[in-house]
């Protein structure tokens, strides 16, 4: 015997969505674009959380960073926090950033780093 239901939630691509607009985040980045994300969140509940918690890091004004540094001169690994210091983007006193992405080329003298922040 087929479970009809069963079936059709089966079928169904994407179970649910919790969409949030942001006007102030919005206009303050008025060319941000719609995240989307596919989790594994079980209830609604869960998901309305997850929600707050991504809104409340983008809020906070932190963006990806690009940062070029001589090959093996700092050992950093993925999930580090690390601070940057430099004369402008209003880095003078130091910044916190944590380290999202490395990409190592070998034909390079240079590594570049994701950054994620300031924190």
């Amino acid at each position: 015997m087929i479970d009809v239901a069963r079936v059709q939630f089966a079928q169904t691509e994407f179970r649910k969505t919790a969409p949030l607009v942001d006007a102030a985040l919005y206009a303050r980045d008025p060319l941000s674009t719609e995240l989307e994300f596919q989790t594994l969140l079980a209830t609604e509940a869960d998901a309305l959380t997850f929600r707050l918690q991504i809104m409340d890091l983008r809020r906070q004004g932190r963006n990806d960073w690009k940062l070029s540094v001589k090959r093996d001169t700092y050992p950093v690994a993925i999930g580090d926090t690390i601070t940057v210091t430099y004369p402008r983007f209003g880095l003078d006193a130091g910044k916190n950033f944590i380290v999202k992405g490395k990409k190592v080329d070998r034909g390079s003298l240079y590594e570049t780093y994701t950054l994620f922040g300031p924190q």
